[in-house]
């Protein structure tokens, strides 16, 4: 088996394409006994899931390193905080610190942090951080206004999306796929990014990380923005989709 799949000639491999394969060597696999076989080379490294039942091989130009976000001192101060306020429990946060990574004009950027929290949370949630930060907090502002009156550090409380990626180790951290969406769903951003930056930060995203493409348009969809971002791809960028 490992000799198959170190010959392999396609980047991608689908699981139909394993299945296929194990039914060949092992005409008596059950399920169960496949299922264990894709979590256990995933596990040993042979290839890493890239999308909805496709993989690739270890060493392939599509074996990526997965996205780790770096939170600021505002942005861990914040999470702190949110952990000590019994019972928000349901929250991601991210932090435009992170943007730089991905653009060269990044370092100009305001320093926001997004609080994303479940809408029954969200008014606790803002109070706690206003009471306790030394910044800016705002509770899911207009744009008009937000942009108009941004100045200096500020965090941001906004309604979390049902259907936002979770990170795999940790629930609270901000998965790439959902800055991607983001980037084009989030107003408070469309005032402060232009197309070419948002162009180079796709660009950087998908050259440096493993994009997991069904996480990225099933949050798109959720937002409304799946069509726009597909269109943005093909006609704005150099970035050829997996899935098409």
């Amino acid at each position: 088996m490992g000799e198959y799949i170190h010959n392999h000639n396609r980047s991608v491999i689908s699981r139909e394409d394993l299945w296929d394969l194990m039914k060949q060597l092992h005409p008596d696999l059950s399920k169960e006994s496949m299922d264990w076989f894709v979590y256990n080379c995933q596990e040993q490294h042979i290839f890493k899931r890239i999308g909805r039942n496709m993989y690739t091989l270890a060493g392939s130009e599509l074996d990526k390193e997965r996205y780790e976000p770096e939170y600021s001192e505002l942005s861990a101060k914040a999470i702190d905080l949110l952990e000590m306020k019994r019972p928000i429990s349901s929250y991601q946060l991210w932090d435009s610190r992170m943007l730089e990574e991905f653009l060269p004009s990044g370092a100009g950027f305001p320093h926001l942090v997004f609080a994303e929290v479940s809408k029954e949370q969200m008014e606790p949630a803002f109070e706690h951080l206003r009471r306790n930060l030394d910044c800016n907090v705002w509770l899911k502002p207009a744009h008009q206004y937000f942009n108009k009156y941004l100045e200096g550090e500020t965090v941001v409380v906004l309604p979390l999306s049902s259907e936002s990626p979770r990170h795999r180790d940790d629930p609270h951290k901000v998965r790439l796929e959902k800055i991607l969406v983001d980037l084009f769903a989030n107003k408070l951003l469309l005032g402060l990014l232009e197309e070419e930056e948002r162009q180079a930060f796709y660009e950087a995203a998908f050259q440096l990380y493993l994009i997991d493409e069904s996480t990225l348009f099933r949050y798109a969809r959720r937002r409304n923005k799946e069509k726009v971002i597909r269109k943005f791809i093909k006609e704005k960028t150099t970035i050829t989709l997996l899935g098409e």
